[in-house]
């Protein structure tokens, strides 16, 4: 099927990302992606416009799409939550969960890059990988005073808390917590 997608052979609708435009076949879309085959269905016109992805993140799409076939883990590694933010948009649940786990087994998380990771909307959806966020949130900070709000609102939402409010609030109702968990 990576031959088809490839050489684009008796294509019959396409997309444009970026620069690239990608031949595919409709009905390989609409077997295996229903949501992006949608995009095919709205647009009358012979090549629809995909924004919001880059054009290498959108080839693994269309190569997990025809093929099943992942990204190695390098490119997991480059381009982890963008991969994660298609999966989701396209509702791609294989690819989604692959992702997630590379990023979770090759424990790329730290202090310093956990943020980025967090700040992507969709990859908020992941629950591994959000664990694996919250767990290394915990590990490098073991002081609550120092946690950001963001922070503290992580570890509340792990423990199913609320999480609006001050940093005073939060701090309380994270210590309250803690305190009813040793009691």
């Amino acid at each position: 099927m990576l031959k088809l997608l490839k050489s684009g052979e008796r294509s019959d609708g396409s997309f444009k990302v970026g620069e690239s435009t990608f031949s595919v076949h409709s009905l390989i879309i609409q077997n295996n992606a229903p949501i992006l085959a949608k995009y095919l269905d709205q647009d009358n016109t012979s090549c629809v416009i995909i924004e919001g992805i880059s054009p290498e993140v959108f080839q693994h799409v269309l190569n997990f799409v025809y093929a099943e076939k992942y990204p190695s883990d390098e490119e997991i590694f480059n381009h982890g939550s963008e991969l994660i933010d298609a999966a989701n948009r396209y509702e791609l649940t294989g690819l989604k969960l692959t992702v997630e786990h590379v990023l979770v087994r090759e424990r790329i998380l730290t202090r310093e890059n956990v943020l980025k990771h967090v700040s992507s909307q969709r990859l908020r959806e992941s629950s591994e990988l959000l664990s694996e966020i919250v767990m290394t949130m915990a590990e490098s900070n073991t002081d609550d005073e120092t946690l950001s709000v963001n922070e503290l609102r992580l570890e509340l939402g792990k423990r199913k808390l609320d999480v609006d409010g001050s940093k005073e609030a939060l701090l309380s109702r994270l210590e309250e917590a803690k305190r009813q968990k040793t009691e």
